[in-house]
């Protein structure tokens, strides 16, 4: 049993496990793959791995095909994935009971990874703060907090992992970026003092899950004092 299905394992989500949808054969590059290049690869030999991740960020089929069969399952109703759930109460992305539908952990970095605030354009830096329970679901809800690249703007959202797809509706005061060229957070858990480690930790999450280091060129140029102020305001 992977970790995933440990933690994934009994959550006994209605109706989940009635579908029967095909999962696509993984095309994440493996280590191997990048050993065999050599000490002294060509950019085109590497750029060649480098594509299928990329092919990956914006394909959440590609996405659904790195989960354990188990996994899939549990995440497969047989239904299209909502925009918004049925029977949702609150603000869109902004509480437990209104939580954004994505496909598993992955799905949550993509999805949040394509956010853009409405104001400046900024993307958003974010890590995974917790779970929490749901009015209107059998399973837990994670919690993100984020911070925009800009140093302007702090949040929260709540996002629900349960589904094959992803929504295309954005929280109130964002839009999604229509094709994603790197990622700008994790789902794995808290980043040290974030945001002021989240490029490195984005590194490693988009080598594991990608197969590649996936980063988003906008963090190297985030405004972290000013973005690091905006969470300690939040933690008093």
């Amino acid at each position: 049993m992977t970790i995933k299905d440990f933690f994934f394992h009994g959550t006994n989500k209605d109706n989940k496990g009635a579908g029967a949808k095909t999962q696509k054969k993984s095309i994440k590059p493996t280590v191997a793959e990048f050993e065999k290049l050599g000490k002294n690869p060509s950019p085109q030999a590497v750029m060649k791995l480098f594509s299928r991740s990329y092919r990956i960020l914006n394909d959440v089929e590609l996405q659904n095909a790195d989960y354990s069969p188990m996994l899939l399952a549990q995440f497969d109703d047989g239904a299209a994935t909502p925009d918004e759930l049925p029977g949702a109460a609150g603000e869109f992305g902004r509480c437990a009971d209104n939580p954004i539908p994505v496909n598993g952990p992955t799905g949550q970095v993509t999805y949040l990874s394509r956010l853009l605030t409405d104001d400046t354009g900024s993307r958003m830096a974010f890590h995974r703060l917790g779970s929490t329970r749901s009015s209107v679901l059998d399973a837990m809800v994670d919690i993100f907090e984020l911070v925009s690249v800009d140093g302007t703007r702090y949040d929260r959202l709540y996002l629900d992992m349960y589904h094959l797809g992803q929504s295309q509706k954005a929280p109130q005061g964002y839009h999604l970026m229509d094709q994603l060229t790197g990622i700008t957070g994790t789902s794995i858990g808290l980043s040290r003092d974030f945001p002021l480690h989240i490029e490195q930790d984005a590194f490693e999450y988009g080598c594991s899950v990608f197969g590649a280091p996936v980063v988003s060129a906008v963090l190297k140029d985030m405004d972290f004092v000013a973005a690091r102020k905006l969470v300690e305001a939040q933690q008093k």
